[in-house]
């Protein structure tokens, strides 16, 4: 039995729901040629369904028409292939270009063959006088084949990652479609912890039929497990998409690697394309997870008059229950610079992989929509709801930090970070950074920060030239670093926080994602090694290197210091020996 079919006038094929977009994702830049070009791709066992049908235009929107000459639609089999149909549109008094959608026709519409081979690119464009491209209208609403845009170097590049351009062709014919869903894109979440019970994917769909869609099945079929299907309503109108999110539990998955596919079918009715109804893809299965505790980052100086608003409401936000996770750091670099300032704040500002502003924010330095690390939020909530979105995510790697007072040096310390992993792999180059945090640094002259104002969170020093973190070593599934710092004499013991995380360190500015930290203040670590040994006396202490070997004259290195005490307690520690004994 064939698939159902029913007349009708026109049908849609678009992935904006015909609607006009205000701009287009950052980060893209024209060049300049004058002719701006975008496409958009579907495809091709959607247009076979059509098959005797007509594309009799295409409908395309521009956020802004200044300096707009004139717009042009097209049909293509290859985005650098000959037009199987065209129109440009010269203005008159008449028919003129008009900001948001414009309607287009073909002077001959492109009749659609039952042996069409490939797929359809649907094109539209326009020219500008000058050098002006405000008028590109994009979705962010991330589709594949939904962005293709030609730029200066006339090659084509797909941007279909960042959003969908606002285009949608015109089909008219007596026998189309009435049932035909596809599932345009899958959002799978990076992880799936087993002890959750709870897979979260999100599903977006497109009904390219010419009915309204009710309700359609979604079977998920995961390794090593047996398909799981559940029946959701949908409810969309020809030509519209839909959004939703599906709850699953494959707990025979394998560990670490799992593929998924996601197929959807009508409840109701009968396909009439079943080609465009499957996507795969692969997330990371993990047996357990721990605390997670997130990184944030501001950058913030005393030449930004609009930091001191936004750090008192930050620093309000942080005393809450639900945000006791949030470790707050703050880099002196953004904008301009002043007395705090580093090295490394300067150096960090790479993570906004372009221009810099203050205040920025970043969360465990994972991207947001449009690729930014870095952002500002507007409103303040935008930070708080990234905090969320962050803690909410499962932590696969522990980090936990020890202070000891160093025996070289009475301003000087000694930071452990161990821990362990519960997936095969955390990160490409995982590497540990450690840092030392101070509080309550009087101001010099903030902008708008008034007599009172004092700096909190501030990056003092990191373990070494290595900004970006030093590289950790794994012995299966657990890993130790240690380091030392020298603690100036201008700095606030009281006051300070030693700060450690584990992470990527990456090539390039969106490859430094923060999988877990940790933080420790510094005098109740210190003060606490010392109340204990207060009551104590060292009667025999023993020098190991790291094989394990026991050395008698220890020269400059790390060892392995086991100390025995007067109550019969043996404490062990790793330490920097930096000068003979």
């Amino acid at each position: 039995m064939g698939a159902s079919f029913t007349s009708a006038e026109t049908l849609s094929l678009g992935y904006t729901e015909g609607k006009n977009y205000t701009g287009a994702p950052m980060g893209i830049g024209v060049g300049d040629n004058m002719w701006i070009d975008m496409a958009i791709k579907i495809p091709g066992s959607t247009i076979r369904t059509l098959a005797g049908a007509q594309i009799t235009g295409v409908n395309g929107s521009c956020s802004s028409i200044a300096d707009v000459e004139t717009f042009h639609i097209w049909l293509r089999q290859d985005l650098e292939g000959e037009n199987l149909a065209e129109f440009t549109l010269v203005p008159n008094q008449l028919n003129n270009v008009k900001k948001g959608i414009n309607k287009l026709k073909f002077k001959t519409p492109w009749e659609i063959p039952a042996d069409f081979e490939g797929d359809l690119y649907i094109g539209f464009g326009y020219k500008y006088s000058s050098g002006n491209a405000r008028g590109l209208a994009v979705s962010t609403n991330p589709i594949p084949g939904g962005f293709y845009m030609l730029r200066a170097d006339s090659l084509w590049y797909d941007y279909s990652h960042l959003g969908s351009a606002c285009i949608e062709a015109i089909v008219e014919g007596e026998n189309l479609p009435k049932i035909n869903p596809q599932l345009s894109r899958i959002d799978l979440p990076e992880f799936y912890i087993k002890t959750r019970e709870e897979y979260t994917p999100t599903f977006v769909i497109h009904n390219f039929g010419t009915e309204t869609l009710a309700s359609i099945d979604v079977t998920a079929q995961f390794d090593g497990c047996e398909a799981i299907t559940q029946q959701v309503a949908v409810d969309t109108e020809s030509g519209m998409m839909k959004t939703f999110t599906l709850s699953f539990n494959p707990q025979d998955a394998p560990i670490n690697a799992t593929n998924a596919t996601f197929t959807i079918a009508p409840t109701t009715g009968e396909d009439a394309d079943t080609d465009n109804n499957s996507l795969a893809g692969t997330f990371t299965t993990a047996p357990q997870e721990y605390q997670h505790r997130v990184l944030s980052e501001e950058f913030t100086t005393e030449m930004c008059g609009s930091c001191p608003a936004i750090t008192k409401w930050t620093h309000e936000e942080l005393q809450k229950e639900e945000f006791k996770d949030i470790i707050m750091v703050c880099h002196h670099a953004g904008y301009k610079t002043d007395f705090l300032t580093t090295a490394w704040d300067s150096e960090y500002t790479k993570l906004y992989g372009g221009g810099t502003f203050a205040p920025g924010f970043a969360a465990d330095r994972a991207i947001l929509s449009q690729n930014d690390i870095v952002f500002f939020p507007t409103p303040n909530e935008a930070l708080t709801d990234w905090w969320k979105v962050r803690l909410a995510e499962p932590a696969l790697v522990s980090v936990d930090l020890k202070v000891t007072q160093s025996e070289n040096a009475e301003n000087e310390i000694v930071v452990e970070v161990w821990g362990e992993k519960c997936i095969e792999t955390i990160a490409e180059n995982p590497s540990v950074t450690v840092w030392l945090i101070e509080d309550g640094i009087p101001a010099v002259e903030q902008a708008n920060g008034g007599k009172d104002y004092v700096h909190n969170h501030v990056n003092r020093a990191v373990q070494s030239e290595n900004y970006w973190g030093e590289p950790v070593t794994f012995e299966g599934d657990k890993y130790n670093y240690s380091c030392t710092f020298t603690l100036d004499e201008g700095w606030v013991k009281e006051n300070m926080y030693v700060v450690a995380f584990i992470g990527e360190n990456g090539s390039n500015y969106k490859q430094h994602f923060v999988r877990n930290a940790n933080r420790v203040k510094l005098t109740d670590q210190i003060d606490a090694i010392e109340s204990i040994e207060a009551d104590k006396e060292v009667i025999n202490t023993e020098y190991f290197d790291i094989t394990g070997q026991r050395v008698i004259n220890p020269d400059k290195g790390i060892y392995i210091i086991r100390k025995s005490y007067s109550d019969g307690s043996v404490d062990t520690q790793k330490s920097i020996i930096r000068r003979n004994r």
